[in-house]
């Protein structure tokens, strides 16, 4: 974690953060509902409509992260594939 924190810290997005179109989408035919990437996420990328999520702030989501995918059990939140998308930043 310590790693991740000290890269993270030297990152830069090589244009606009609202230029680049990095955001999870959610199968809601896999989704049951449970929250777990509405209360895990810490960019509040995540909010609850009719008691799902939903994406509200997609440019919120850090670039290159899809832990909210991983907590996920029942795999219904995807990104694109993170080789498009390396291009985007640069670590000083």
């Amino acid at each position: 974690m310590a790693i991740c924190k000290k890269l993270s810290a030297h990152k830069k997005l090589v244009k606009p953060r609202a230029e680049i179109d990095w955001n999870p989408t959610i199968d809601y035919s896999k989704c049951n509902g449970c929250q777990i990437c509405v209360h895990f996420c810490p960019k509040n990328v995540y909010a609850v409509t009719d008691q799902k999520p939903v994406v509200k702030s997609p440019t919120s989501c850090v670039l290159l992260c899809s832990r909210c995918m991983q907590k996920c059990p029942n795999k219904a939140i995807r990104f694109p594939d993170k080789a498009d998308y390396v291009q985007y930043i640069s670590y000083r």
